[in-house]
């Protein structure tokens, strides 16, 4: 086959989906090895004596430029892929293992247990296999080639950025396309592109990813607008028997403590990254649970041992509050792999680092059904502070997961979230 562009982006394909299918099927652990012979260090180093020992995946990059040493950015001058800007990321050394945690799935009794007792929907299989990573770009490359994968199995409207990674020497090297618009600030700048209705169908998307990849489990664990990438592209596509048209086509990249389950014919298996923090859990990382009605639907059917009123069930809200145990929450849900809140928070934090930026809230607030629905999500009691909060922080240049996750952490979050929020918008 010649190396031209596009069948070089042919090879990459096929190399993503047989590693998805290993994933789908692994039973122990694997160290992934790079070419050792390689001299060219992931094209990083070259003179003339070892300008041609290349090891397969340096091969390939090198034909996208001339100079033969490697760029952050490389832009792709032919084929079908012409003028898309390839971007470059490389980790440190180290060894490349996805390793399997038995020690996680009596962590995963422990919480299925507990959890039914306030939201049955976050009930995961208990038949699961974890595997962890320690290596946090293998990590990212596991989840972005898991995800991609099922958005064309599942017919998903759009596809995701990943290209390829490979290893060489020691050395982790990963690839990704450049979207059109890398932020939310780049997307306001443009003239009538961040208008009341585009910030509705923005929302619309990042709740449509996330209810998709629920039945998976993902988890993005840094959610925040820093993850949202758009391309000015008509997307079109129908769910639920309703039609979603929207002028700007919104993407969200996972993080490095991303973990997703990726269900087999007869097997799960759960891919998450580990630290090396022993930390052990004898109950669920909130500080405090709550009821309470705030006017909104209920979507939790969730019963309890008490005589009801007409309308309690519908109206009636389990909430919890993370507070104090704010570290052992992001622990349990980065590094033992187990799904926590899998269907409210990281859609709640979307929501809130959407809503601390002046130009969306701006636009947000001025259609009165968005504003309804965004007082639903949180208990009456809370909500003036909670507003009190994110106009102090609002537009603060660190729009990131540590400001939302300092503001989201005081407040009770409701478990039917994500539910509500589907329900709602769509």
């Amino acid at each position: 086959m010649a190396l031209h562009a596009d069948n070089i982006f042919k090879i990459f394909r096929e190399c993503n989906q047989n590693f998805y299918q290993q994933l789908k099927n692994i039973e122990k652990n694997i160290e992934l090895r790079g070419d050792n012979t390689c001299l060219r260090k992931g094209l990083t180093v070259v003179d003339n004596i070892i300008r041609h020992q290349k090891c397969k995946g340096c091969n390939y990059i090198s034909r996208f430029f001339k100079d033969d040493i490697i760029d952050e950015k490389i832009k792709i001058l032919v084929g079908k892929k012409k003028n898309f800007i390839l971007l470059v990321n490389k980790s440190q050394p180290d060894i490349f293992k996805i390793e399997n945690c038995p020690s996680s799935n009596s962590l995963l009794n422990l919480y299925n247990k507990k959890i039914i007792k306030f939201y049955r929907e976050e009930h995961h299989t208990e038949l699961v296999d974890f595997f962890q990573t320690t290596n946090k770009f293998l990590n990212l490359a596991i989840i972005n080639i898991i995800l991609s994968n099922l958005m064309r199995e599942k017919n998903y409207p759009t596809g995701n950025n990943f290209v390829y990674y490979y290893i060489c020497n020691n050395v982790f090297n990963y690839f990704s396309f450049k979207h059109d618009i890398e932020n939310l600030k780049e997307l306001a700048a443009i003239p009538n592109h961040l208008e009341k209705e585009t910030c509705k169908k923005i929302l619309i998307q990042i709740i449509i990813f996330f209810k998709f990849f629920s039945s998976y489990y993902f988890l993005h664990n840094q959610p925040s607008i820093e993850f949202l990438k758009f391309d000015i592209e008509l997307i079109n596509f129908a769910i639920d028997n309703k039609i979603i048209v929207s002028p700007i086509t919104v993407y969200i990249e996972p993080s490095f403590f991303s973990s997703i389950s990726l269900f087999n014919q007869k097997s799960v298996k759960r891919f998450f990254n580990q630290n090396n923090y022993q930390k052990q859990f004898s109950d669920l990382p909130f500080e405090d649970y709550d009821i309470d009605f705030n006017g909104s639907k209920s979507y939790n059917i969730n019963n309890l041992d008490i005589e009801y009123v007409e309308g309690y069930l519908e109206k009636r809200i389990f909430f919890y509050k993370i507070g104090n145990r704010d570290e052992d929450f992001l622990e349990m849900r980065r590094h033992k792999g187990i799904p926590l809140a899998a269907k409210s928070f990281d859609i709640v934090c979307f929501l809130v680092s959407l809503l601390l930026n002046q130009n969306y809230y701006e636009n947000y607030i001025k259609n009165y059904r968005s504003l309804i629905i965004w007082k639903g999500l949180w208990k009456k009691e809370d909500y003036d502070n909670l507003m009190k909060d994110m106009e102090n922080w609002r537009d603060n240049k660190y729009n990131n997961f540590q400001l939302v996750f300092l503001i989201v952490k005081k407040y009770y979050i409701r478990f039917d979230a994500l539910e509500y929020l589907y329900n709602s918008f769509l």
